[in-house]
């Protein structure tokens, strides 16, 4: 059963790929400032619960029946990255 999750969920990630227009998000016409950005992340950052442990993650999405959402980035979220 577990394998069949892990199937349905790169399976949507590549449907997501295959209708991506990277055309449009290639020629992105506006830049946000710098407060926008800001503001996002301190939004981002602060309004959702962020694991800093794997496993502590896994075993509460377990008992909440609930997948895990993983972001892996170079740099500090919340810097100039």
């Amino acid at each position: 059963m577990h394998k069949f999750k892990i199937f349905q969920i790169i399976f949507l990630i590549i449907i997501c790929f295959e209708f991506t227009d990277l055309n449009s998000v290639n020629a992105a016409k506006q830049v946000l400032s710098t407060g926008i950005v800001e503001e996002r992340v301190k939004d981002l950052t602060t309004q959702i619960h962020w694991y800093k442990n794997l496993k502590e993650a896994e075993a509460v999405a377990k008992t909440q029946n609930k997948m895990i959402f993983w972001v892996q980035m170079l740099g500090d979220i919340d810097g100039g990255t």
